[in-house]
């Protein structure tokens, strides 16, 4: 990470703020997120598939992996080739797949939130378990 903070720091103090700048470190910037977000996507898929408790967590890690995918696209039709009518289709697909991006991570969230509630609910329960009843541990059948 640092290495990449290091390597924004040069290209910015050889050229500055401008497009040039942000054209050199957007495309090694999208390729490393994406790198990591495909790393996360397979543990939280492969993890949703053997447990539902995932599936929130593989739902937002998806939303992620789209829209980074879908903006290296959008990279290489902006600012890498030339063509004014891609530069304006790369714009409308950009907004769109943030939008679409936005409401599968917030269904991530709504089903995380969920679960969460329900173990708070549970913990809530042994909580009142144990006060009414008391914590003595109990050996099974001796």
């Amino acid at each position: 990470m640092f290495v990449f903070l290091g390597f924004e720091a040069i290209i910015v103090a050889f050229f500055g703020f401008s497009v040039r700048s942000v054209k050199i470190i957007l495309g090694p910037d999208i390729a490393m997120l994406l790198a990591i977000s495909f790393m996360f996507f397979l543990r939280y898929v492969r993890l949703a598939v053997t447990n539902s408790k995932s599936l929130g967590k593989a739902i937002m890690i998806s939303s992620v992996l789209m829209s980074y995918s879908i903006f290296s696209l959008v990279y290489i039709f902006y600012f890498l080739i030339k063509n004014l009518q891609y530069r304006n289709d790369a714009r409308l697909i950009y907004y769109l797949v943030s939008t679409l991006s936005a409401l599968l991570m917030a269904l991530g969230i709504f089903i995380e939130k969920k679960r969460i509630k329900k173990l708070d609910e549970l913990k809530n329960t042994r909580r009142e378990l144990a006060s009414i009843y008391g914590e003595k541990k109990v050996a099974a059948h001796q």
